[in-house]
């Protein structure tokens, strides 16, 4: 998982949960995955129920499931260490989902988590005001980790009192990482989320993004592929 600074871990805790509140979260994650002119040849889908710290910027585990689809052949992945486990946002050891098959096959919710979440603006959010930030990635994508900075476009689009919608536009591109095998991708990424603009909380999220380009799989070379991604996050009751 890519190291993150005290400060930002704290602000992006800050922007999921007042401080001293825990708040109860659904996190669900799926890839479908084409290589060359087969379509959706694989999926992996992920969902999580669990519960964030504002003030310790940590994520509980309450309930875990994750499964790989191939040639429609459907695996379950092992979730069951992962109930009652918790652990920081910035924390290169919490606990991974086995992917099996692939260099670095640990799959981390932390990671999606942190890679997921938009910067809400320091100003007063009015309809039309937009920034742009940047960030470094750490991709799932095909059957390789890609890594890479995107530039994040950010515009609000509505607002009703407190609660404000925005819309993030996302590009970039992503390389290899250390010992994760050749990946050369492009990334396109769409948000759209809304937030507290009196308590600074992320209230929803919906993240759709598509990468294309190439990386290598084990057993078979170079791989041509298209991966589609969506993220849902959202409270729970």
């Amino acid at each position: 998982m890519k190291h993150l600074t005290p400060v930002l871990v704290t602000l992006l805790a800050a922007g999921l949960a007042h401080a001293g509140d825990a708040q109860p979260l659904s996190l669900t994650v799926s890839h479908d995955i084409d290589v060359g002119e087969h379509k959706s040849i694989a999926t992996r889908e992920f969902s999580f129920d669990i519960t964030l710290d504002g003030d310790a910027a940590s994520v509980t585990v309450d309930k875990a499931r994750a499964s790989y689809t191939a040639h429609e052949m459907k695996q379950r992945l092992g979730t069951r260490h992962l109930p009652g486990q918790s652990f920081s946002l910035s924390d290169d050891d919490a606990p991974l989902i086995d992917l099996g098959g692939m260099p670095n096959p640990g799959y981390s919710v932390a990671n999606q988590l942190v890679d997921s979440l938009p910067a809400i603006p320091e100003k007063t959010a009015t309809v039309g005001h937009h920034w742009t930030t940047e960030s470094d990635t750490r991709s799932l994508e095909a059957w390789a980790w890609g890594v890479g900075r995107l530039t994040h476009r950010n515009k609000v689009t509505a607002v009703d009192g407190d609660i404000v919608s925005a819309t993030t536009v996302s590009e970039g591109t992503l390389g290899p990482m250390d010992g994760a095998g050749e990946m050369n991708a492009a990334v396109r990424r769409t948000v759209h989320w809304t937030f507290d603009s009196k308590g600074g909380r992320i209230l929803t999220l919906t993240l759709e993004q598509e990468a294309e380009g190439s990386c290598a799989v084990p057993h078979r070379g170079v791989v041509e592929f298209i991966q589609r991604t969506r993220v849902e996050l959202a409270p729970r009751s």
